[in-house]
């Protein structure tokens, strides 16, 4: 989620700063709250090392939680991107651990990126997310185009290859059902726009495509039907 205020602020609003002055500041929150459903309540979890809007998550195969990316900070942004580093969430213990063994560990990603966990183990990056955002541009964002995948046990990324359509912004990335012995995945991304931040006003696309992701870690890619109308 996001907090506002005004930068440069004299205060925080809620401790009584008595004037908005500056341009208007967003930064991404570290909060995390979980949700109970046999009470039907929400009670607060551990607090990211990093805050984030607009980040991505997924859940790994131990029942941890990765997140990634994100938005920190507009005007005192200092990593010329989202957040660089993933951190993953152990709900047995409520806590949060940066991942981060050196320069293969941090990546720029874009807001909101589809993640899925693949059946090598890796989180897949499917080369989509929301492109189109208040300031979702990064110093490197034409990395965005890249297919790729982060390997939860060496806490790195590796490239898998460039996406067929390059960066897609707002497309719908939806594993298709897996068969025995669940060594292949299949996901649909249809729909969306073309293009890095800041997006593209060009109308939205019918394209679709099938990714096949392996458990050997091969990933192939291919054009499929169109849809009727661009979404």
């Amino acid at each position: 989620g996001t907090d506002w205020y005004n930068e440069p602020a004299v205060m925080d609003r809620n401790n009584g700063d008595p004037a908005d002055v500056g341009v208007t500041e967003l930064e991404g929150l570290p909060n995390a709250n979980i949700f109970d459903p046999q009470t039907n309540t929400w009670s607060p979890g551990a607090r990211m090392k990093y805050g984030r809007w607009y980040p991505g998550l997924v859940e790994l195969a131990d029942g941890k939680v990765l997140v990634t990316g994100g938005t920190t900070k507009l005007i005192k942004d200092t990593q010329l991107s989202q957040v660089r580093r993933t951190e993953t969430y152990d709900p047995a213990t409520d806590t949060w651990t940066e991942n981060y063994t050196g320069f293969a560990s941090e990546n720029s990603l874009p807001q909101m990126p589809r993640l899925v966990l693949a059946p090598n183990g890796k989180v897949f990056y499917a080369a989509v997310g929301q492109m189109w955002g208040p300031f979702g541009q990064a110093a490197d964002e034409a990395t965005y185009a890249l297919q790729q995948f982060f390997d939860p046990q060496t806490k790195e990324w590796e490239i898998a290859g460039l996406s067929p359509l390059g960066a897609r912004s707002g497309a719908a990335v939806v594993p298709l059902p897996m068969k025995a012995p669940y060594d292949s995945m299949t996901l649909l991304t249809f729909g969306g726009t073309l293009g890095p931040p800041p997006g593209s006003w060009i109308p939205a696309t019918p394209f679709a495509t099938l990714t096949d992701v392996k458990a050997d870690g091969s990933v192939t890619n291919t054009l499929t039907g169109n849809l009727n109308h661009g979404r």
